[in-house]
């Protein structure tokens, strides 16, 4: 479980981003939290489906723009990628543990991926869905970031699992997302259908780190009962979806379990990953960007200082 997670807040427009004033020491920006939480710029909301997911990760004949594409793959293209299981080590290090199962996946140990490389990659301990991407980013992997919101949900300010640190990282997280409209990554403001989602993750050439409501996740077990019972309306938490079992429930990953595989139908899921404060964030991985066919971005293998991707 995650207490300290947070997940994406996505930029407030590019020119929104350019007018914000503040400081930015985190004491400074509490006090003046009013002043760098503008207006959200109004956009529309994509549907994504598995049609465009397939395009967007370069998965069929239908390219990305061509700052996304990479050369294709046929690797797993009919297997399902091999996962380790990673448990997290601290109760705010849920994603970081996410990110590196998606790179256990590779085919040999190219990037050196280790618990100190991916957290330099994040550079933050209050780790956002944004700060997940990048790091991913940095590791060379091919992936679309989706999520639902433009601008910091307001009503956020008042549930308890944001308020404590909302006004310190909103600054910063707002950063990342003007970097990634600029076209650092590919990110998308739009939801997964449940359908959509079975597809892409049917075809076991597709890992997703998606953040979900903790209470909904295990909401038929005994554990869902104790979490529901935490004083949050709202406890976030990293998992890896892995693919679909025979009864076409989605196999996933949590870092917080001891290692064994879960399983869970496509409708809790998405009462999982649809709960208020989610954003419905996904980052969707290409698993043949994993491949040894695939290379890093020029200058990205093997450069992995802290604070090296900002």
């Amino acid at each position: 479980m995650a207490d300290r997670q947070r997940p994406s807040v996505v930029s407030r427009g590019l020119s929104r981003l350019r007018s914000m004033a503040g400081p930015a020491s985190k004491k400074r920006a509490t006090e003046h939290a009013s002043q760098v939480t503008p207006t959200p710029v109004a956009e529309a909301l994509e549907v994504l489906d598995a049609r465009d997911l397939r395009r967007l990760l370069c998965l069929d004949d239908e390219a990305p723009p061509p700052r996304h594409r990479r050369p294709p793959s046929p690797f797993a293209e009919t297997s399902a990628a091999v996962v380790a299981h990673v448990r997290q080590r601290m109760a705010w290090d849920c994603g970081l543990a996410c990110v590196l199962m998606v790179l256990s996946a590779a085919e040999f140990p190219r990037y050196d991926a280790t618990w100190d490389r991916v957290h330099a990659a994040c550079g933050t301990r209050s780790v956002w869905t944004v700060d997940l991407a990048f790091a991913l980013k940095a590791f060379g992997v091919r992936f679309v970031f989706a999520t639902k919101t433009l601008g910091c949900d307001p009503s956020y300010r008042d549930m308890s699992f944001y308020k404590r640190e909302l006004s310190l990282d909103e600054r910063r997280v707002a950063g990342l997302f003007e970097r990634a409209f600029s076209g650092e990554i590919c990110l998308r403001k739009g939801t997964v259908p449940s359908d959509a989602l079975g597809e892409l993750l049917g075809t076991h050439r597709a890992l997703v780190i998606a953040l979900v409501d903790l209470r909904f996740l295990y909401s038929r077990t005994a554990v869902g009962r104790a979490i529901a019972s935490l004083p949050y309306s709202y406890t976030g938490h990293y998992i890896v979806l892995t693919g679909l079992d025979a009864a076409g429930r989605v196999l996933y990953k949590d870092p917080a379990s001891a290692g064994e595989d879960h399983a869970i139908g496509l409708a809790d899921l998405h009462r999982a990953r649809a709960a208020h404060g989610t954003d419905e964030d996904l980052i969707l991985v290409a698993v043949d960007s994993l491949s040894r066919t695939h290379e890093p971005p020029p200058g990205r293998a093997g450069t992995f200082a802290v604070g090296g991707i900002r």
